[in-house]
């Protein structure tokens, strides 16, 4: 408020007002971006295709805003980069002209009722144009922005002004996804394929070692039980001959390791080492 001390009594009753219906939608309205301040705000009805809707209209610095009566949410919302034309449409009074809003994507809105028509749509006219700032609205309109509907769909084919965003809303708006790298898509297959073939490749690999595993553990134990009975003939020759021998297979077959009943060790893949 200190700064505002230097400015006249309305400068500052103006900016006490957009506070407090800034601070209301931010509380009311979950939507709404942290990030705007509101400039301005006018009873009206939206309308698209058949359908209408009472509520406020809110400029903000970047932003057209539309919150229906009765709800807590906002019903539309139009970033002034995306807007491409706009025109009204006008009617007997102030109160019965209508104002059209063309969008990049195609789509078309309008507003209508308004107390203030002329004001709003030189505001906005101003916005898309240029950064926010204290700003005289004219009481009158000037003939040269506020076109009639017809005369102004006449117009569409021409230049249109770049607005205060610059080569940068033009890159944005011009540029298409087909002038960016696109991917590879049968590259892309081909690479699918490749991988699960190698994954197939790999568990038939992992089965076969698997099987070789297990058959060189036959094989181990195969060997362990023939060196056990090799050794047990041995003895038994050795004791048909002598009494020496007899004892010697006495003793030394006491100490014979019982090779037992065979189990197979497990041999999954990650099961041991």
């Amino acid at each position: 408020m200190e700064d505002l001390v230097q400015h006249d009594a309305a400068v500052v009753k103006k900016f006490e007002t957009m506070r407090a219906k800034n601070e209301y939608l931010l509380k009311n309205f979950p939507n709404f971006p942290i990030s705007e301040t509101v400039i301005q705000n006018y009873r009206c009805t939206y309308k698209q295709g058949d359908n209408s809707f009472g509520g406020k209209l809110w400029l903000t610095q970047n932003y057209i805003l539309f919150t229906e009566n009765g709800v807590n949410t906002l019903r539309k919302q139009i970033p002034y980069m995306e807007i491409k034309t706009t025109a009204i449409q006008e009617g007997f009074f102030g109160y019965t002209s209508e104002m059209f809003i063309d969008l990049d994507n195609g789509l078309s809105v309008s507003f209508t009722n308004f107390y203030h028509f002329y004001e709003c749509y030189t505001l906005i006219g101003y916005l898309m144009d240029h950064s926010p700032c204290y700003y005289h609205i004219p009481a009158k309109q000037n003939t040269e922005k506020h076109q009639s509907y017809d005369s102004y769909t006449k117009k569409k084919s021409e230049p249109v002004h770049e607005g205060r965003w610059g080569t940068l809303a033009t890159s944005f708006k011009e540029n298409t996804a087909e002038q960016y790298t696109k991917p590879d898509v049968k590259l892309a297959e081909s690479c699918l394929e490749l991988a699960d073939e190698i994954y197939t490749n790999g568990l038939e690999m992992r089965g076969r070692l698997e099987d070789d595993a297990k058959k060189l553990d036959r094989m181990e134990r195969d060997l362990a039980e023939t060196d056990y009975n090799v050794n047990k003939g041995k003895r038994e020759i050795d004791a048909m001959g002598s009494v020496g021998g007899q004892m010697k297979k006495m003793v030394l077959g006491g100490f014979d390791k019982k090779l037992g009943e065979y189990n197979a060790p497990d041999r999954a893949a990650g099961s041991q080492v």
